[in-house]
This record gives C-alpha cells, sequence and structure tokens, in this order.
C-alpha cells in the first residue's frame, strides 16, 4: 500500500510526474493490479 501514497503524493504535487507513473503502471503487471480493481 505504501506503492499507492508515494502515487498520490506525486500525482498531487505534478501531474507530469503523475502521468509518467500512471503511464509506467500501466506497463507494469504489479501495478496496473493495484490500479485496476
Amino acid at each position: 500500500m505504501l506503492q499507492l501514497q508515494l502515487v498520490a503524493v506525486l500525482v498531487g504535487n505534478s501531474d507530469k510526474v503523475g502521468a509518467v507513473l500512471f503511464a509506467h503502471a500501466a506497463s507494469t503487471p504489479f501495478f496496473a493490479d493495484l490500479i485496476v480493481p
């Protein structure tokens, strides 16, 4: 769950960083499982 908190903080601080993380997460099965219910 720590990963989700870090992503939330980064997204809150920078839309660009959030977009990059989301794109990376979308291509990573581990994070995809966390983001997609």
